[in-house]
Parts: structure tokens; sequence; C-alpha cells
């Protein structure tokens, strides 16, 4: 993308650069972004999916109705992952919107909005990507792991875990 830019337009990858950042910390926080081996559990904070995935085991292996302790629990972890949701939509929505604008004006087509045939889509690494039809651009650093046993599947409108 710099080698796209020209002169005056530097400002446009900075921005781009920070919306990646922006992004790179939402992940973070919902998912275990520096695991890579299992070893990495062990080394690296989980994510809140993890979390997520370790609240469900212990639910489900109980005779009883969940705890009041395990209904808090995961009143806790859906608040936080509801606050990372809503930073993830607002950033589509304005920042995604205004950065994809601004290239345009700069005439460099590169990224593209919509519900139906583009948006924020997971790529095959399971990063995010923003791509308009057939030209792919992705704006996230293409980590190949996310997480062990879950990773977020991205829409323009929610982000959602899903289990492996």
């Amino acid at each position: 993308m710099q080698n796209r830019l020209h002169d005056g337009n530097e400002s446009l990858g900075e921005r781009a650069q920070s919306l990646v950042a922006r992004l790179e910390a939402i992940e973070a926080a919902l998912v275990a972004i520096k695991r890579e081996t299992p070893c990495d559990q062990e080394r690296n904070p989980p994510g809140l999916n993890d979390k997520l995935i370790d609240l469900v085991n212990v639910v489900t292996m109980a005779d009883a109705a969940p705890t009041l302790q395990a209904v808090l629990v995961s009143d806790e972890i859906m608040s936080k992952v509801d606050v990372e949701t809503k930073r993830l939509d607002a950033l589509v929505k304005e920042e995604v919107t205004a950065l994809a604008v601004a290239f345009k004006s700069a005439g460099i087509e590169l990224l593209g909005i919509g519900k139906a045939s583009s948006g924020l889509r997971e790529n095959t690494r399971g990063s995010f990507s923003i791509h308009p039809g057939r030209r792919k651009t992705w704006i996230s650093s293409g980590r190949s792991s996310m997480g062990a046993t879950a990773r977020p599947r991205c829409s323009t409108s929610r982000l959602h875990l899903r289990s492996e």
C-alpha cells in the first residue's frame, strides 16, 4: 500500500496503520493472538473466547443448573465481549468507511464497504480483511493462529465467536 501512495498522501498510510493497530487490539482482547503452540497457553493470557469456552465446559459438566457464580462470570465475560464488538462495529462504521473515502478521493481504490458483496470478512488465516468483490486488501497482520479452539468470525454488523 505504501508504494501506491503518492506524495502528499503519506498520512493515509499512517491512518491505515493506525486502523490496523486498533483492529489488532480488539483481536487481542477477544483471542490469544500470541498463541502459536500448545505451550503458549501457559505463557500468554487467555482471550475472552478461551474464558467462554472454559466456562461452557464447566457448566455443561455439571448435573445441576449453573451456579450463581457461573452466571455472574458469564455475564461479566459477555459484557466484555459486547464492549469489544461495539468497538469493532464503530471502527467499521466510521473509521473504515472514512478511510475508504479518503483513499478513493486520493485516486486509490483499496477498500470496499457493504453488506452484500463486500465488507469486513475473515480471511483464510483467521485475520480480518476488508475487500471489494475480487480484489482483496488485507488490513491485519495476517497472523496464522487466532486461538486454540475458537476464533472470531466477523461481519459488518457483529463479531461472533465460533467454535472450530
